[in-house]
């Protein structure tokens, strides 16, 4: 495993092989650079979990090298997450177990499936029904979930439905 001053020149220089490989970066111990044997640069920190080297070791990526990642943005991040580990935090079971939250669809469909409108008029039901389908599902979807989404669903939703 070599280990250097990970920069732009030395990313730039880092070449494919037959198989991954790592570059540690010789200031910030964990903190590295993934060259794939299909050229993909990411950068990477490693730590351990608990008690120094009794603790298993994780590592986790932090995003391709290009935009936007840069060198010291990600370095950066690598401080941010080994920080967090050496507080006994675990930022990567943590970045898994924000994947496995359900989404606004999947919360829509349990509630039509559970049988919580069950007791409202057909009407209502319908109504219902309707406005997830077109006001939220369609609006919230999984891939593009941010607060500007909440803005343009409910702005041109009419008044009265």
């Amino acid at each position: 495993m070599p280990s250097r001053k990970i920069t732009k020149t030395t990313i730039d220089g880092a070449k494919s092989g037959e198989r991954d490989y790592f570059i540690w970066d010789s200031d910030l111990s964990g903190f590295g650079l993934k060259v794939s044997k299909s050229g993909r640069k990411s950068y990477v920190c490693q730590y351990r979990t608990g008690g120094g080297r009794a603790g298993a070791s994780r590592r986790m990526t932090i995003g391709v090298h290009g935009s936007p990642w840069t060198v010291d943005q990600a370095r950066t991040e690598a401080r941010k997450l080994l920080g967090r580990a050496a507080n006994g935090e675990d930022p990567a079971s943590q970045k898994q177990g924000i994947k496995k939250l359900i989404t606004v669809s999947q919360l829509c469909d349990m509630y039509l499936a559970d049988g919580g409108i069950v007791t409202l008029t057909l009407r209502t039901r319908t109504g219902i029904c309707g406005s997830l389908s077109r006001w939220t599902k369609s609006a919230l979807s999984a891939t593009d979930f941010h607060r500007t989404s909440f803005a343009m669903p409910f702005g041109s939703m009419p008044a009265s439905l």
